[in-house]
């Protein structure tokens, strides 16, 4: 049996079904040092004030240390394992890191936002990084969030 679900995000900052354009994912740490995560679902109304409230303070930050991946459980080739040899390309950039991952919710909504825009999405896959850029650009709010 097939199955369409259908994501709505509402924004949590309006009093209403105001239709959220972008869930924002955020972190504090309190006095305690507990650090906490966060998402959001925001209207343009209210992105555009959560991102003015923050420019500020992002502008006399610096961007947090990139936290170390976890060690694989794979074997690693040593010296006296050598490596096989591979043909292809390797599917992560030499830097090691992977890329960020969204979660199912965030995907459906850049999906919803892509076909409502006249972009070509699949229900399932890869979205195209050209969609995502558009998405990640749209009304000129990309200073915060996921971006992951």
């Amino acid at each position: 049996m097939a199955q369409k679900i259908h994501v709505e995000l509402i924004c949590d900052a309006c009093e209403g079904e105001q239709p959220a354009q972008r869930t924002m994912t955020f972190g504090f740490d309190s006095n305690e040092g507990t650090r906490s995560d966060y998402q959001i679902e925001l209207c343009a109304t209210h992105l555009a004030g959560f991102v003015e409230a923050l420019v500020p303070w992002i502008a006399k930050s610096r961007k947090a240390p990139v936290a170390q991946l976890k060690r694989s459980t794979r074997s690693r080739p040593t010296a006296s394992t050598p490596a096989p040899a591979s043909k292809s390309t390797p599917s992560r950039p030499a830097t090691g890191r992977r890329p960020a991952r969204r979660d199912p919710e965030q995907l459906e909504g850049i999906r919803i936002w892509a076909r409502a825009h006249g972009f070509d999405v699949g229900e399932r896959g890869r979205i195209p990084a050209e969609v995502e850029a558009a998405y990640n650009r749209r009304d000129g709010l990309a200073l915060v969030g996921n971006t992951p």
